[in-house]
């Protein structure tokens, strides 16, 4: 790394960094403090700053917003900011935040209608609420769940038609999120299903669920804050290593991807079958739906937000 360092002085501190870092102790710890220690001149965006606060990295933010220019903070992306401390949930790098100044507009841009005090309900951050008291917090309506796909890989390797992604088979990794996270987490459930309309022939596809800071260059479960159920019948997350979950899948399967908010479990069907639940605290905060590819094989799916599904999410498997 210090090799790599010393002939690339221009590498800048990026938000695909920072949250590669988080999800591997040791060598993230490693790669963070190697650029944190460089001297001045090394830019630090300001994604950066504010991944650092939504992995909640209270010594990384400190050294990052050391570097960064606080007034971009405070007047381009305040809110978003304070949403990923929420998130984070540390007390000390929102109560930094608040301390800038920065008028917050009441929600978040980056996720439409949600309000500071959603995302605190979200997380589970009883403190935050009380910490954001004073803050104007907008509109009171539900945030919209998923409608579509994000269409901003850069790549030629996907093709995008709203809810429908082909993977053309270019032997590289890369995840898919979707454009909005599922509405609040105190109403219930919340369920999206993917057919498989040209499916791969190993663990090439994988569908689930992720935070809202991924890393488009691999598949959910590789990195924090995420899960999928691969075509291979294995699971992953990006807390733990693989596990076998259930059957394999491919092309005219139906597989689903559910969370119970009530008991912070999340679930995967298959053809209207409810597979094994999971608890996990991974759940708190906002989350959206996702899916990866990789391998040389034509993958191409086709996302159903809405209903009516295979398997019925508030009747169970019939």
């Amino acid at each position: 790394m210090e090799l790599l360092l010393s002939t690339h002085p221009d590498i800048q501190i990026t938000e695909p960094i920072v949250t590669s870092a988080a999800g591997n102790q040791e060598s993230g710890e490693v790669v963070m403090e190697l650029l944190m220690a460089r001297d001045t001149s090394t830019r630090v965006h300001a994604s950066a700053v504010k991944t650092a606060a939504y992995f909640g990295r209270r010594y990384w933010f400190g050294k990052l917003s050391a570097k960064c220019n606080k007034v971009s903070i405070v007047n381009e992306q305040y809110q978003q900011y304070l949403g990923a401390a929420v998130e984070g949930g540390d007390q000390d790098i929102l109560k930094s935040l608040l301390d800038l100044g920065g008028q917050p507009s009441g929600t978040d841009s980056s996720t439409r209608d949600w309000t500071l005090s959603m995302v605190a309900a979200q997380s589970r951050n009883l403190w935050a609420l009380k910490e954001l008291g004073d803050v104007p917090q907008g509109a009171l309506n539900q945030p919209d769940p998923p409608t579509a796909w994000v269409n901003d890989y850069t790549s030629t390797k996907l093709e995008y038609d709203g809810r429908e992604i082909v993977y053309q088979g270019h032997d590289t990794q890369c995840s898919v999120i979707g454009n909005r996270p599922f509405p609040l987490g105190n109403l219930g459930l919340n369920y999206f299903e993917i057919s498989i309309l040209e499916g791969p022939q190993r663990w090439d596809l994988s569908i689930g669920f992720c935070g809202g800071h991924t890393l488009q260059t691999t598949h959910p479960g590789f990195y924090l804050f995420s899960s999928a159920y691969f075509s291979d019948g294995y699971r992953k997350s990006g807390s733990s290593g693989w596990e076998y979950y259930g059957p394999s899948y491919s092309t005219s399967d139906v597989v689903g991807c559910g969370i119970d908010w009530e008991t912070e479990r999340y679930f995967f069907t298959l053809n209207g079958r409810k597979l094994e639940s999971i608890v996990s605290t991974d759940l708190r905060r906002r989350i959206y739906p996702v899916v990866g590819f990789s391998g040389r094989d034509r993958i191409r799916i086709r996302a159903n937000f809405g209903g009516p599904f295979k398997y019925d999410p508030v009747l169970g498997t019939l």
